[in-house]
Order: structure tokens, then C-alpha cells, then sequence
């Protein structure tokens, strides 16, 4: 009776503790990509003008899983999003406290080396192009 319950109970037994073996991986890679995602901001390297992952991966010390891991699991969205919103939202600051700058200025001041992707790359995330958003705002003031 032990020998069948233990056959029957090791393959379970055996899932489980893989199981929360990689929770208990997944909480400290969560909390080291947390950690080098949040320096990474206050840093604002978001704004260096490249479009891979491999530097940012590089900045932060983190693998490609940790850093995909972190950014579903923080913010629902891939790293790239998160990264082109950063940049959009530093693009409106930019263009509020430097308004005779123009906007490929602006697009290469946050990262972004062409202006007609910037343009864009805007537009996705305000749902309006940079000139649009900046009268916008000028006319709300």
C-alpha cells in the first residue's frame, strides 16, 4: 500500500514543487527586472535613440524573458510599448516647456531618429499628430 501511493503521489508531488520552485524564480527575477526597469527610467535612457531591445536588455542586466515577464505582468503590454508611450510622454513635456522647438527636434530629443516616425509612432499612442496635440494644448491653457 506505501509503494502504490507513493508511485501514485511522486509524479504530483514532484510537478508541484517545480511548480513553486519557478514562483519563487519568477518573484525574484520579477523583483531584480522591477528594480532595473524602474533606474532605467529615472535615468531616462528610454530616450536614446535605438530601435531594438538589445541595449535596453543590456542597460538593465536583464534577460529577454525577465524583461517581457515584467512588462505583461506590470503594465498588460510588450516592452517596446511601454518603452514608444515613455518617449511619446516625454515628447508632450518637451513640447510644452520648449515650444519653438520643432517637432523632429522634439522626435530626436525622446528617441526618435525620423521625424515622419515619430509622427506616427505619436499619433498611434494620442490618437492625434504632434502639431494637432501641441495646439490642443494651447488651446486649453
Amino acid at each position: 500500500m506505501k509503494r502504490l501511493l507513493h508511485r501514485l503521489l511522486r509524479r504530483p508531488l514532484k510537478k508541484a514543487i517545480r511548480v513553486l520552485d519557478e514562483k519563487s524564480l519568477n518573484r525574484s527575477s520579477a523583483a531584480k527586472a522591477a528594480k532595473a526597469f524602474e533606474q532605467w527610467v529615472r535615468e531616462r535612457r528610454y530616450t536614446e535613440p535605438t530601435e531594438s531591445t538589445e541595449t535596453p536588455l543590456m542597460e538593465m542586466g536583464l534577460t529577454s524573458s525577465e524583461l517581457s515577464y515584467f512588462c505583461k505582468a506590470r503594465f498588460g503590454k510588450p516592452f517596446l510599448t511601454v518603452r514608444k508611450e515613455l518617449r511619446i510622454r516625454e515628447a508632450g513635456k518637451l513640447m510644452m516647456e520648449y515650444p519653438e522647438r520643432t517637432v523632429s527636434e522634439i522626435g530626436s530629443m525622446v528617441g526618435f531618429s525620423d521625424a515622419s516616425n515619430f509622427r506616427h509612432q505619436f499619433k498611434s499612442v494620442e490618437g492625434m499628430t504632434p502639431t494637432e496635440w501641441k495646439e490642443k494644448q494651447k488651446k486649453s491653457e
